[in-house]
């Protein structure tokens, strides 16, 4: 990411870490009231702000608030979009812990403008809300000087972070192509993660189960679960499409089996008998480590599958690479 002028987040490298805004955002909701009304819509002197909130062993929300009979939960997805699992489980623990209280939950995230599905009952603001409220703040208060640098370069450094996320969004920019090149580079690997949550919603909304996690080289992957393909696990393994930087597989989870090199030839074989059409990237997996649990059956470059169309890197040219090999590996059936 480019930065314009000197910044203390970026001089402390934390402005990619969710801890660090959660911390920040502790900071100004205990600023004169301000930004508690306005952020979470609540008033009063005595709000008993926490930071990483443990409701069990297990479980712990990023910002907890107590407000006389009130309990205000804030859970900051930063660096990920949410899971309605997860969202559920605080909602669970939440009433379970706080029977005799009026629980307001509400999710943190980058632009309401997503679409993707959270329960009902909880609320959504984003850091661009943010990033407007520190500077309608920072122009109606008379801050001492170190406050005033200090929110001043926490809201130049989120606003930043929303106009680079905006432009890897963007239909008609090529820059995500960068990222996938280089994600070991800057920030990089903190937007690839980003973008494949945002993948993950998309495939969410058309009942793809999803995962997302790093792969050995620490670059993030996807696995994306065709419900189509749910009868393999019965046998003891499974198919899944997975994204590892820029390699989009056609992979295999067989942990526990003796077979392991059967079942990837049988897979090759099926494909290739039945006519799977490649790219120039495309390529099968040879022999299989006798202690590996997981292996790629087939795997291209998908930037090379885009560009070898004529399309630039954005997410719909990702979503719709990763769905034309579905439909190849679908057709050789």
């Amino acid at each position: 990411m480019k930065k314009t002028e000197f910044n203390i987040f970026e001089i402390l490298s934390k402005d990619d870490k969710e801890l660090s805004h959660s911390s920040m955002i502790k900071f100004l909701l205990e600023e004169k009231q301000f930004f508690a009304s306005k952020l979470i819509n609540q008033e009063g002197p005595n709000l008993d702000v926490h930071l990483e909130y443990k409701l069990d062993k297990k479980l712990r929300v990023d910002l907890l608030i107590f407000n006389g009979n009130k309990i205000i939960v804030i859970e900051n997805k930063f660096k990920c979009l949410p899971q309605i699992g997860q969202l559920n489980s605080y909602s669970e623990k939440l009433a379970e812990k706080f029977p005799n209280k009026e629980i307001i939950k509400y999710l943190l995230y980058f632009e309401k403008g997503n679409n993707f599905n959270i329960p009902e009952d909880w609320n959504k603001i984003t850091y661009l809300d943010i990033y407007h409220l520190t500077k309608e703040y920072l122009n109606l208060d008379n801050l001492s000087a170190d406050k005033d640098v200090l929110i001043r370069h926490y809201s130049n450094s989120i606003k930043e972070y929303i106009d680079k996320y905006e432009g890897l969004k963007d239909p008609k920019s090529n820059i995500l192509r960068n990222i996938f090149l280089n994600p070991h580079q800057n920030n990089n690997r903190f937007w690839l993660h980003l973008i494949f949550h945002e993948l993950a919603a998309l495939f969410d909304k058309n009942n793809f189960p999803t995962w997302i996690g790093s792969g050995s080289s620490y670059k993030p992957l996807i696995n994306i679960h065709n419900p189509k393909w749910n009868f393999y696990s019965s046998k003891g393994y499974e198919f899944v499409i997975q994204l590892n930087g820029r390699n989009l597989k056609y992979y295999s989870h067989l942990k526990g089996l003796v077979n392991k090199q059967e079942i990837v030839n049988g897979e090759k074989e099926r494909l290739i008998e039945n006519g799977f059409t490649k790219p120039k990237s495309g390529k099968f997996k040879g022999k299989i480590s006798n202690s590996s649990n997981t292996s790629y059956i087939y795997q291209e470059d998908v930037i090379e599958v885009i560009e070898s169309e004529g399309k630039t890197v954005t997410l719909d040219n990702l979503k719709n690479s990763i769905e034309n090999l579905i439909k190849r590996i679908e057709s050789c059936g």
